[in-house]
């Protein structure tokens, strides 16, 4: 207890994890008073994967990512700090964004946030801007 008419909690809970709002009864010599719909849990977004996880350096590819626990928020996607363009929530697993360009070549750290205030993924690696393949030109001239 921090005063009389301030009373410090830490909530737990084992098993499954709880998402949705509960009832938060607290218990004292005098009694036991309960407050109904008064703790929102949600779960934590995850991402499975980032398809695809490599484009062109140019930037302008569009990327779609998988996880869960994605839903009720405005999400926003950056790699390497720059934010990817036109990121939209598709569905509650299911991110969309077109990578910026144009960008160095190499492995891109991806920050994923759903928008929905219960996390944020960082992803080392998890894109990487190419150099488009170049070569020169083959011409085919038939028949002889």
């Amino acid at each position: 207890m921090l005063d009389p008419r301030t009373l410090e909690v830490s909530l737990t809970h084992e098993g499954q994890p709880l998402d949705g709002t509960v009832t938060v009864s607290a218990q004292t010599v005098d009694g036991t008073a309960a407050k109904a719909n008064f703790y929102t849990y949600a779960l934590v977004p995850t991402v499975t994967t980032i398809t695809p996880n490599s484009g062109v350096d140019a930037g302008g590819t569009l990327v779609t990512i998988h996880g869960t626990n994605f839903a009720g928020g405005s999400p926003t996607v950056t790699f390497d700090g720059i934010p990817g363009l036109c990121t939209r929530l598709v569905d509650d697993n299911t991110i969309e964004t077109v990578t910026p360009g144009p960008r160095v070549a190499g492995s891109s750290t991806v920050v994923v946030d759903p928008g929905t205030g219960s996390g944020i993924i960082t992803l080392a690696g998890g894109y990487t801007f190419a150099v488009p393949a170049t070569g020169p030109a083959s011409i085919t001239v038939a028949p002889n």
